[in-house]
Parts: C-alpha cells; sequence; structure tokens
C-alpha cells in the first residue's frame, strides 16, 4: 500500500500515518546523531494566515485516491487471493474545572485549535490528535522551505526554556512523511491552563507533514510512550493531570461541520452535556497505544453483513478524516453501497451504522459520500445537485493492521466524529459516544 501520496490535500497529515507505521510493522521512533541537526536561524519568522478557498484539484485527488484503494480490493478478490481566523477566547467553567479552546474548521478535513509556547504571545496553530503522545511544535531549529511558510517556536526567547537531549535527535515515521526533532520543556498555555516545563518535541526536519497544511504542530493526546532512548513521554493531559490542574482526565470534542461556524471545540476536563444528546454509549479502551473500543456491530441498510462476525473494534482517531476499514470486511461493505461515478443512485444508497454498547450510530449518504462538482469542490456533509456530479466516491479506504492483536479494526476518523459528540475519559479509560446537538439549534 503506497501512503507516502497521503499529502495534506488529501487527508489530515497523522490519522492515517501511525497506522500505516503499524501495519507495516515500522518502529515509531529512533535515535539519530546530532550531526544532522539542522543550524539554528536567528530570526523568529511569523507568516500570516490567510483563509483558504476550496480547492477542486485537491478534492479531485482525494476522490482519486479513495478509487485506487477500494479497486485494489476488487483487484485482489479478481486474483484469488474554511478555516476562520477569529479565535475566540478560551473560557473556564470553575465550577466545573473545564476548560475549553475553540477549533476551526478546515476543509472539513483538519480541525485546528490555537496554543500557545514558552511565551503566552508565540500563539501555533495545532491539530488536536488522539493517535499519538507527544507534542511536535515548528521551531526555528528547522530551516526547511515548509517549517519556513509556518509560525515557528522560539526557544531563545523563551524565560522558561530548559533543553532535554540537545545532542540527539527524535524521530516519529509516518505514512506521509517523518518529523525528527530535539526533545524540550517548556511552558505550554492551553486555553486557560499554564502546564508547566512539558516535555514535547521540536521540530528540526520534516518530509511531508507541513506542506499544504493549516497547522503548525501536532497536540498528542494518547497515552504514555515507553522510549529506551528517552524513557517515558507523556502527552498533555497526563502532564495537566500530574500538575493537578483539573480534578478530572476527561477531554472531549464537539466537532462543527459547517465551515462558517467556528463553534469546534475540545473540552479539557470533561464535557458538555448542553451539546450531547444522551444516553452516552461507553466502551472500554481495549489498547495500550491507542483509544480503540469493542464495537457491537456495523449494520449496512439495517442489515447484518456479517462485518463483525470477527469482533470489530473501532479507534476513535482525530487525525484522520476518513474511514478505515480492513480490507475483506470493507469489500464487503463495497459490495453493498457501489456508488456511481456520477452519483446517480445517491439517494438509492444505504445508511451506514455503527452499534457501540448497544446504540446505534448511522451515517448516512450525505455523511459518506464525497462529490465534486463541475462549479466547486464538495467534502460530504452536502446533498449533490445530480446533474452537476463530475465525480462521486465513499470515504472509505482499505488499511489491515496486520500487527494488532484485534484483527477487524476499523478507524472512525472526522467522517464519524464530526457527526457524534465524543469523550475521552482518562481516569476509567473509556471513550463515550453521543447523539450530539446542532449549536445553531440551540
Amino acid at each position: 500500500m503506497k501512503l507516502l501520496s497521503l499529502k495534506a490535500f488529501l487527508l489530515v497529515l497523522v490519522g492515517l500515518t501511525w497506522v500505516a507505521s503499524a501495519s507495516n510493522g515500522i518502529g515509531h521512533h529512533s535515535l539519530k546523531a546530532a550531526d544532522g541537526m539542522c543550524p539554528e536561524e536567528k530570526n523568529f519568522l511569523t507568516i500570516p494566515v490567510e483563509k483558504i478557498p476550496h480547492h477542486p484539484q485537491r478534492h479531485q485527488k482525494l476522490v482519486n485516491f479513495l478509487k485506487s484503494g477500494q479497486r485494489s480490493i476488487v483487484q485482489k478478490k479478481m486474483e484469488a487471493g474554511a478555516m476562520s481566523l477569529v479565535q475566540k477566547s478560551s473560557k473556564k467553567h470553575k465550577a466545573q474545572d473545564m476548560v475549553e479552546v475553540q477549533l476551526s474548521n478546515y476543509l472539513d478535513t483538519q480541525y485546528t485549535g490555537i496554543i500557545s509556547v514558552g511565551r503566552k504571545s508565540n500563539k501555533l496553530r495545532v491539530v488536536f490528535y488522539t493517535g499519538s503522545t507527544l507534542l511536535w511544535v515548528n521551531s526555528i531549529r528547522c530551516n526547511d522551505f515548509e517549517c519556513k511558510e509556518h509560525t515557528k517556536y522560539d526557544y531563545e526567547k523563551s524565560p522558561h526554556f530548559t533543553p532535554v537531549e540537545e545532542d540527539d535527535l527524535y524521530s516519529t515515521l509516518f505514512g506521509s512523511g517523518e518529523l525528527t526533532g530535539v526533545l524540550s520543556k517548556d511552558w505550554v498555555y492551553v486555553g486557560d491552563l499554564i502546564v508547566k516545563n512539558y516535555e514535547f518535541a521540536e521540530i528540526v526536519r520534516q518530509q511531508a507533514i507541513l506542506d499544504d497544511a493549516a497547522f503548525d504542530g501536532v497536540m498528542g493526546l494518547s497515552f504514555p510512550e515507553q522510549d529506551e532512548g528517552f524513557g517515558n513521554l507523556i502527552s498533555i493531559i497526563d502532564a495537566i493531570k500530574d500538575q493537578g490542574l483539573l480534578k478530572k482526565n476527561i477531554f472531549s470534542f464537539y466537532l462543527q461541520r459547517d465551515v462558517d461556524i467556528a463553534d469546534s471545540k475540545i473540552i479539557f476536563g470533561g464535557y458538555d452535556e448542553d451539546l450531547l444528546i444522551k444516553p452516552i454509549s461507553w466502551g472500554g479502551v481495549v489498547s495500550n497505544d491507542y483509544w480503540m473500543i469493542k464495537g457491537d456491530n456495523i449494520l449496512v441498510g439495517g442489515k447484518d453483513l456479517g462485518l463483525c462476525a470477527t469482533p470489530c473494534y473501532f479507534i476513535m482517531d482525530t487525525g484522520t478524516s476518513i474511514l478505515t476499514g480492513p480490507t475483506f470486511q470493507l469489500d464487503l461493505l463495497l459490495d453493498s453501497i457501489t456508488v456511481d461515478d456520477d452519483c446517480k443512485n445517491y439517494y438509492d444508497l444505504p445508511d451506514i451504522t455503527f452499534v457501540i454498547d448497544g446504540q446505534e450510530f448511522s451515517l448516512s449518504p450525505v455523511d459518506y459520500v464525497l462529490t465534486i462538482t463541475s462549479s466547486e469542490s464538495n467534502l460530504p456533509y452536502s446533498t449533490p445537485e445530480v446533474e452537476d456530479i463530475q465525480d462521486c466516491v465513499s470515504v472509505f479506504y482499505p488499511m489491515d493492521l496486520s500487527d494488532q492483536q484485534n484483527g477487524n479494526v476499523w478507524i472512525l476518523g472526522d467522517t464519524f466524529l464530526s457527526k457524534f459528540y465524543t469523550i475521552f475519559d482518562r481516569d476509567n479509560m473509556r471513550v463515550g459516544v453521543a447523539r450530539q446537538k446542532d449549536l445553531r439549534d440551540l
């Protein structure tokens, strides 16, 4: 499977990247010699960010990418075998000890929010990513052209900076590229929280990760990593807990699909009951690496096709914009939702239902079909005008996680997470899913 073609114009950088590493049996991190470090750049560079319009060419590439993956299943069988720049001030709910950070929706593929590193004024836009542990930030240490196109963290101007291992480089290999950096400690500002002396990675080199990206870094929200060369690395949520900044080690996502509404958010310390419809379905985390829970079933048009004859497991991944499934099971699903290139059968396509803790969470065609029109590009979540369609495809891609103990693993990315409120409970090692309310109806 060639995943190096997964640039930022296709998917959010990281969602498929760590999965690709796992499926190929590639280690996540490696220790490298210090002579590979780029010379430090002395000038602090800030590039103004402008609202980026939809690009039909980018989404046509996404359509082609998805189709190529789906066709590969058939071939195997035949072979027998707008980003808003307005950052609302984060508010703190003192009674409940919750802090929220506003997120901006970029083309329904990247949800980013602003944090500060080193100084309150050094604002960086990051993807809050449930599939990794570390915080990675663009740095003045990086001289790559793509780094210069993004806002940078300047350790030289920080009064709280502490080096960790300046002579060693830390690398994370993703399917779409690689990040290499040095570990540092500094103060990180998340909403009204100040996380002191947090250990994170400054990007020294990057390969494809920041290309065409609407962010300056990645904030990991997963579980601690044990690394032979660097010891125990923890995510920002565990650091918040260790420093006693919030009563509960819980965070939750409310992702709005309307790019004209800047009300998507991540809430640290709990969840907002005003944004969800009870009951909440809870699943216990069954992995030491990912926010993965056991699913009950996957139904197509209300029918059980045997997709979970072997138990299904769902990874809730805010870094993936689409949906992935193992090749064999996805083959069964795609046979039932054949999407015409011209989308003429759009209104005949069935709902796809993920069953969690006995509750059904359904995606309709408007949720899982990507269309390209002659006038503009459309991501999912908009009903197509059939006579104006140039291309049409479902947002599923085959991904076999062969080294996972639980083989029938599905990744539920933003296609799913932007329709349902999701709660990540680190204290009790569980994930909650509920139907979410539309802020326009409140």
